[in-house]
């Protein structure tokens, strides 16, 4: 047992550091060591006006966070010729600005307009940490009238990326072409991008009556975007489809039932949780429900609607094998007030202990949006209207207690 005074534990940390003077990123070798002895280490050979990016290529296992100035070279310099840095280290600067400012260590605008030079960026290592971002960003906004705001911005941001890459896979395309495309069509449908749901949606309807085939690739992101905008017709089409798939066609199984809860019309996915209470379901509650409440806003919005009604929940309780992880994954979603308002009426009526750590998620993602929410869409107004940031120059190892100056 390490006792009420456990040893204090100082790590040693290589560091290295690149430039605009001398941008080499080959050369991995530690510049320093911090020992947890300096108050600072002194870097050479860097002008007032340079860029530093500290930890080349991510040969390091920590964030690095830089002061406001240094972040705004960066930027610049990102937005200039962004191939003059690390692709590794492009991704690196989308990670650790997102991440830092999740943790309420970095203002939200530095992240949200470096994320603007993604406009010109062709590597899916460089957009795979902007899509986790995101990812977690329109959990936070699902029920709040700012996902708008984060709408504008991801469309402005993966619109020329959509256009390359668009639904059609060439022979040439590398494996990082083929991933970025599927991830590309995945969140710009979600952000209501119009051209996006009308190609599914016709390239749905085409397969449905046997007049294309969507590639393995693309089914899961062609299937859920035409769910987005389909009528009754098509989503029991795709249901019947799902239904009718043999055991062996999993990938293809999972792809239709992930995609039945993008519908963003809340009748068409009452009836699909509806469907998956019964005695004889095909589809039971644990592979519905999160495809529903996963899919968008409406499909939050409509589980929560349901189980509110009498005797669904129990209806739930009896069908599901883990209810707990359901109602956790629910509460991930929620981080407004009507919504927290709603799945503590549930609790209130229902057995509490199912609850507790549901309430803990959603009242810890109301604190946070309450915490950061406002510095957040403010964020987003600027770089929606192309407002870009400038402004200071002290270089930071995340959890390292020693600052780097540079002469």
């Amino acid at each position: 047992m390490l006792g009420e005074n456990p040893p204090k534990v100082v790590w040693t940390i290589p560091v290295n550091f690149v430039s605009a003077n001398y941008p080499s990123f080959n050369r991995t070798t530690p510049d320093v060591w911090l020992t947890g002895g300096e108050d600072f280490v002194t870097v050479p050979y860097v002008s007032d006006n340079d860029w530093i990016i500290a930890n080349k290529k991510q040969t390091g296992y920590y964030r690095v966070n830089y002061d406001e100035k240094n972040w705004n070279l960066i930027k610049k310099a990102l937005l200039g010729d962004h191939n003059k840095i690390d692709v590794l280290n492009r991704a690196q600067i989308i990670d650790d600005t997102f991440m830092l400012a999740r943790s309420r260590q970095l203002a939200y605008d530095i992240p949200i307009s470096i994320g603007l030079y993604l406009k010109q960026e062709k590597d899916y290592v460089a957009f795979y940490p902007f899509y986790r971002a995101i990812g977690y960003l329109d959990n936070i906004l699902y029920s709040t009238n700012g996902r708008d705001k984060l709408k504008e911005y991801v469309n402005n941001v993966l619109q020329d990326t959509y256009k390359q890459l668009h639904f059609n896979e060439n022979v040439n395309d590398k494996h990082t072409d083929k991933l970025n495309r599927i991830n590309v069509l995945n969140w710009i449908c979600k952000m209501d991008h119009a051209d996006c749901r009308s190609t599914c949606l016709d390239k749905f309807r085409a397969w449905k009556d046997r007049k294309a085939i969507i590639p393995v690739n693309l089914q899961l992101s062609v299937f859920c975007g035409a769910m987005r905008v389909g009528s009754k017709h098509d989503h029991s089409t795709l249901h019947k489809a799902a239904k009718e798939l043999k055991l062996d066609d999993r990938d293809l199984r999972s792809a239709m039932i992930t995609s039945l809860g993008c519908s963003e019309n809340e009748e068409i996915l009452h009836s699909y949780l509806n469907s998956a209470l019964e005695k004889d379901a095909v589809f039971g509650p644990d592979l519905v429900f999160p495809s529903v409440y996963t899919g968008g806003g409406v499909g939050v919005q409509a589980v929560l609607n349901l189980l509110l009604k009498q005797g669904k929940f129990e209806k739930l309780q009896q069908r599901s094998e883990n209810i707990e992880d359901l109602l956790n994954g629910i509460a991930s979603r929620i981080s407004g007030d009507n919504q927290f308002e709603q799945l503590t009426r549930l609790s209130v009526t229902h057995d509490k202990s199912l609850f507790k750590r549901a309430l803990e998620i959603a009242k810890t993602n109301k604190e946070w949006f309450s915490a950061n929410g406002p510095a957040l869409l403010e964020a987003l107004d600027k770089a929606n209207g192309s407002t870009l940031l400038t402004n200071i120059f002290i270089l930071t190892i995340v959890s390292a207690a020693t600052s780097i100056f540079y002469y």
